[in-house]
């Protein structure tokens, strides 16, 4: 059953913890998972668009078109 849990190639250890399965991981990937959830489930979080987070982030020009370059942004040359 274990074997089925994780997608081929994934050499996480599965273990059984409370009548559930459960994934073991190193804590700084736990932590960045934390964070990632708390991020996505905050009552109080600003969504913004890429352009509206450019417009106030007080990143320079430079700065600004090095990120639109890397994510494939509007305004990349």
């Amino acid at each position: 059953m274990t074997e089925q849990a994780l997608p081929p190639g994934d050499d996480h250890e599965v273990v059984r913890r409370g009548g559930h399965l459960a994934v073991v991981v190193p804590l700084e990937e736990y932590r960045a998972l934390k964070l990632t959830h708390d991020w996505h489930h905050a009552p109080d979080a600003v969504r913004t668009t890429p352009e509206e987070f450019l417009a106030v982030s007080g990143l320079t020009d430079q700065e600004q078109q090095l990120l639109r370059e890397r994510y494939g942004l509007p305004g990349s040359a």
